[in-house]
């Protein structure tokens, strides 16, 4: 049911699909230059990402306008306080939309502390994986 104020829900469908398009254009920049084989890999997983980051995104402004907790009473004495389901859904899904990223940055061959493209010799093989480690070590 709509609220007073709240846009229709064809309204907000809409909305979304358009973020998720443009959020899909950003990580096709990200991915034009990748082997068939890793894009095919990676489609749905960036599909999924894109989705749950607008998701993510509709929950915080619920978030914020209803806040994270809301009151409820069960009978004479059962009263208190529980989590919004907005607020259960964006914990779920924020733990999903980080281990998506994770994937996504490994497929890509992102190196999770710094963030850099990690050379092909440092990209899944045992003597680059060594030469990885070495230069860290150089670094410390």
């Amino acid at each position: 049911m709509q609220s007073i104020g709240e846009p229709a829900l064809d309204d907000i469908i809409k909305l979304k699909e358009k973020k998720i398009k443009a959020e899909m254009r950003e990580f096709n920049k990200i991915i034009k230059d990748l082997p068939e084989e890793k894009t095919i890999l990676c489609k749905g997983l960036i599909e999924n990402t894109c989705f749950m980051k607008v998701e993510l995104e509709y929950l915080k402004s619920k978030i914020l306008l209803k806040g994270y907790s809301e009151g409820y009473r069960n009978g004479d004495n059962q009263y208190g306080n529980k989590q919004t389901p907005e607020s259960q859904m964006y914990s779920t899904m924020i733990k999903n939309y980080n281990a998506a990223i994770k994937t996504l940055s490994c497929i890509l061959g992102f190196d999770e502390k710094t963030l850099k493209v990690r050379s092909p010799t440092e990209t899944g093989e045992f003597n680059g994986f060594l030469a990885y480690a070495e230069a860290v070590k150089n670094k410390q």
